[in-house]
């Protein structure tokens, strides 16, 4: 805030001039410094009481970068396209407070006809405008009140050992397998392989640190596991080119190797699964060999020990085990 003096042709007059979510509001022609500094405290008191002033372009900037800053690269270009659909549908809404709940609604339900795309799109949104809110810019959020719409449940897909064995067999390069081979030892998310390093292996104790961003406020927490030796042996065989595990051909981070396991399963005349399912056949086979809720939850990265109960829910462990007893 400041009171700035300057002169007219009537005298000497005051203008306040305040810097509220990053914009500048002023007004001048003030007779006195005093009758300025007033109305520049009343002018900042309805600013923050409004929240009207918030601009709706200027929110998605702020939270892209905290997104950017605190999340995965994914995550980050998922919300990107979602705010850049979003201010593609409002080109003329200026302000966080000239958009209703009606219009998000309509939006939603045009854009994203699937329910899985309505509520990916909702949750979003919905952290966009409760960014605002949690840094006291706006109290306004367009979103409160909008319900996801339900889906079906359905058990998550759990690869046979034949077929992730035959997968991994199939894979063309050394490089490959040994990336397959590292998912399925360590039940690590893929984006944890992908930024892997080689000072997160410690020979010495065989063990291995997995960083993750999957943690409320995107804070990069580590996850010390110890590994077996057919993965000691496989991480020991692969080349050092750089101070990742695993890089393409520039020699950086692979982002995303879809391609190549989709590419693999087809080779290999089994169903197509994903990186994600090296994690639930994982679970599965813990889960059945009875190891306890908390050992799994350790291994797995979970925050919460209910977390790692619904996931072995998820993937029908329970069923299988209870109709084995009555064998």
């Amino acid at each position: 805030m400041a009171i700035k003096r300057y002169r007219t042709k009537r005298g000497i007059r005051y203008a306040y001039e305040i810097q509220f979510n990053h914009q500048r509001y002023s007004k001048g022609g003030y007779l006195t410094k005093r009758q300025a500094q007033e109305e520049e405290v009343t002018e900042l008191k309805r600013l923050k009481e409004s929240g009207d002033n918030l601009d709706f372009r200027l929110l998605i900037v702020e939270r892209l970068k905290h997104v950017k800053a605190t999340c995965t690269e994914a995550y980050y270009l998922e919300n990107h396209r979602t705010m850049s659909k979003l201010t593609l549908h409002f080109p003329d809404k200026t302000f966080v407070n000239d958009i209703t709940r009606e219009e998000i609604e309509h939006y939603l339900a045009t854009t994203y006809p699937k329910k899985h795309g309505y509520n990916y799109a909702l949750a979003r949104i919905n952290a966009l405008f409760h960014y605002g809110v949690e840094r006291g810019w706006t109290k306004y959020n367009p979103c409160d009140g909008i319900k996801r719409r339900t889906t079906d449940k359905k058990l998550k897909y759990v690869p046979t050992k034949e077929d992730l064995d035959k997968v991994i067999n199939y894979t063309e390069t050394y490089e490959e397998m040994a990336f397959l081979l590292v998912l399925k030892h360590t039940m690590a998310r893929v984006n944890e392989i992908y930024n892997l390093k080689w000072e997160d292996i410690d020979h010495r104790r065989n063990t291995i640190t997995l960083w993750t961003r999957k943690k409320r406020g995107g804070v990069r927490t580590p996850r010390h596991l110890t590994i077996n030796r057919t993965l000691v042996l496989t991480l020991d065989t692969l080349p050092i080119t750089s101070e990742y595990v695993f890089v393409n051909r520039d020699g950086q981070p692979y982002t995303d190797r879809k391609k190549m396991l989709m590419g693999v399963c087809k080779r290999a005349g089994v169903q197509r699964f994903t990186f994600h399912s090296f994690r639930h056949f994982g679970a599965s086979q813990l889960a059945m060999k009875g190891v306890s809720l908390p050992e799994i939850q350790m291994i797995l990265g979970h925050d919460n020990v209910i977390t790692t109960s619904k996931y072995i829910q998820s993937l029908g462990i329970n069923k299988t085990e209870a109709i084995n007893l009555l064998e």
